[in-house]
This record gives C-alpha cells, sequence and structure tokens, in this order.
C-alpha cells in the first residue's frame, strides 16, 4: 500500500462507534476542582489532549485513573497485497457495471432469449471465477501470515521530552484550570491521595505529566484498506442482487421460466456468487474478531493503578467496577 502509516486522531471512540454501550446512569458532576500549575505543564496537558482528540477534563481523569492510555492508530498494508486487492476490486467493480448495464438492457424488450445465451454467461462466469480466485488466494494469505493482526507497544508521548527536556519543577505556578467531577470522583481522589500520602492537587499535576500510552496499531484503522473492503462488499452484493433481478426479469417475460432453465450457464454464476458472499462474510467476521479482541482487551477495559483500586476495594466496589469499564461515563 503507498500510504505512510498516520497516526488517526482519535481515541478508542472509532472503535466504541461499532460496539454496544451499556446504558449506565451518569453521575452529575457538581464538585469543581482548582489547580495552578506552570506553563510547562499546561502546554504538556493541552498538547497531550490535541494528541488524543479528547478534552482537557477527560484526560486529567483519565491521567489519575491508569497508567496508560489506549490510542489507535492506522497500519499499513504491505504494497503487493494492497495491489493484488486493489485488482479484486477493480475486477470486481468492472463485472458489477456490466452486470447493471445489462439488467438496463432486458428493460427495452420482453425478448430476452435475444440478449441471453449461454456464451455469455460463460464469459461472466470466466471472468467471476478468475477474481474470486485472486480473492481466495488473499484471504488464505491474509490469514496464515496475521497480515490483519493488531499491534500494542507501549509509547511515549513526544511532547513530554520536548516541553520536559530543560524543566525546572521550581518554576513559578502562573497558569489556571479547573475540572468538574461528580462526588465519587471527588471522594476516590482525596482518599488515594490520602494513601499515598499526597495531595489531591498534588496527586493531580503529577498523574498528568505521565507520558505513557498504548498505541495500537490496526489495518482495519487505515482508511485506504477500508474504502477497497467497502468496494469489495458492495460489488459483490450488487453483482448477488443484479443475478436476482435477471431471473426475475426472465421469468416476467417467458411466462415463468427461470433463466437456468433455459440457459443452463447461468446456474454456475449464482453457486460462484454465493460462495463469494459467503467467503466475503467469513472475511467481515474474521477482521470483525480482531477489532472485538482489540477494544475488549485493551480498549474498554481500564488497567488502574494500584492505589486507586486499592481504596475502592475498601471503601467502594460498586464504583470500581464502573470505572475498570471506559465505556461507563466519569
Amino acid at each position: 500500500m503507498q500510504i505512510k502509516t498516520q497516526e488517526i486522531s482519535c481515541v478508542f471512540f472509532l472503535l466504541v462507534d461499532s460496539m454496544r454501550i451499556q446504558n449506565v446512569k451518569r453521575e452529575r458532576k457538581i464538585k469543581h476542582l482548582f489547580f495552578r500549575t506552570t506553563n510547562e505543564l499546561y502546554e504538556y496537558v493541552n498538547a497531550s489532549s490535541r494528541f488524543f482528540d479528547v478534552s482537557n477534563s477527560y484526560l486529567i481523569k483519565e491521567r489519575c485513573l491508569s497508567y496508560s492510555f489506549p490510542y489507535i492508530c492506522d497500519k499499513e498494508l504491505d504494497p503487493e497485497s494492497y495491489s493484488q486487492f486493489q485488482n479484486i476490486c477493480d475486477g470486481l467493480n468492472s463485472i458489477a457495471f456490466d452486470f447493471n448495464k445489462l439488467y438496463k438492457s432486458t428493460l427495452s424488450t420482453n425478448r430476452l432469449d435475444l440478449i441471453f445465451n449461454d456464451k455469455l454467461f460463460e464469459q461472466y462466469l470466466s471472468r467471476i471465477k478468475s477474481v474470486y480466485d485472486e480473492w481466495r488466494k488473499l484471504f488464505e494469505y491474509f490469514s496464515a501470515n496475521h497480515v490483519l493482526d493488531y499491534s500494542a507497544e507501549e509509547k511515549t508521548l513526544e511532547a513530554f521530552h520536548d516541553i520536559f527536556d530543560e524543566y525546572n519543577p521550581s518554576s513559578k505556578k502562573c497558569k489556571r484550570w479547573s475540572i468538574r467531577v461528580s462526588d465519587s470522583f471527588y471522594n476516590l481522589l482525596v482518599s488515594a491521595a490520602s494513601s499515598i500520602n499526597s495531595s489531591v492537587s498534588q496527586l493531580v499535576l503529577e498523574s498528568c505529566m505521565n507520558p505513557s500510552y498504548t498505541a495500537l496499531s490496526s489495518v482495519m484503522r487505515n482508511k485506504d484498506f477500508n474504502s477497497l473492503s467497502h468496494s469489495l462488499s458492495n460489488n459483490i452484493r450488487q453483482i448477488h442482487y443484479s443475478l436476482i433481478k435477471l431471473d426475475r426479469r426472465n421469468i416476467e417475460c417467458s411466462g415463468g421460466f427461470k433463466i437456468e432453465s433455459m440457459f443452463p450457464a447461468f446456474g454456475p454464476l449464482v453457486l460462484i456468487m454465493n460462495e463469494f458472499l459467503e467467503s466475503w462474510n467469513s472475511f467481515d467476521d474474521y477482521t470483525g474478531d480482531i477489532e472485538k479482541e482489540m477494544y475488549y482487551t485493551y480498549v474498554k477495559k481500564r488497567n488502574l493503578y494500584k492505589y486507586i483500586e486499592d481504596v475502592l476495594v475498601n471503601n467502594d466496589r460498586d464504583y470500581l467496577k464502573t470505572l475498570r469499564n471506559r465505556e461507563n461515563q466519569i
């Protein structure tokens, strides 16, 4: 794929769109927390929020709870595989176009026997079989070589080094920000800070300096791969539906005869397109399972700091369960 890998400016919400969100009652955010900080930390939090494409408030709360942050990046497909995928899509698109053209030609006459013939359908069969064989090879290659598997790597935000390489901790705290939190979250911060002999302000500010994030690289996040997948899916279904429409049209014009009863070569066309559709559905399930595994392992599950867990185990197990799941609002 002639594409340079680019990090998509979005965190895990890309996957949440296709997942089922739990209906958890949101707790009102009635507590206001105010902080004074240095220019460097203020700039760093803003830079981090832009990188993850989340609000400062969400980032601060997330950093207070967990040592890492899931971030989905796209992953490029190797050029040869991309070229093969592109050729398959182009070939099937051409066939879909010709089938649509064939169907339109049947609307201008009732003498479909002058349009349909076994040789015509055999030519279509040969073209589809060629594309289908290439598709099966590519699918087998993807599966056997784990080409579409995601990868997870712990990384450090570049902004951290850019901003803090010459940081002076005693710098004047001339910036001020505030966040709104729920009673439960506020009580958690107070208890957590006390458990590590810290103040709430110090706990929050030090948590915000955490530069770690988990980069989740996935081919399925690549817009060009998704575009080809969408094209292939549409063309398979379009051809499949075109065969149904051609058969219905023949029944209308011939007094109830199906095409296959008049032109035997039509039957294998239907069979191979059924196989193609079934193969595509298997591929869709295969990629979906990979996405779900990544989602449930790294995105949905929030790995809390141990001192946060310890506080909640002793004080509020229900809230602990809530915070372990990123689908729940905090």
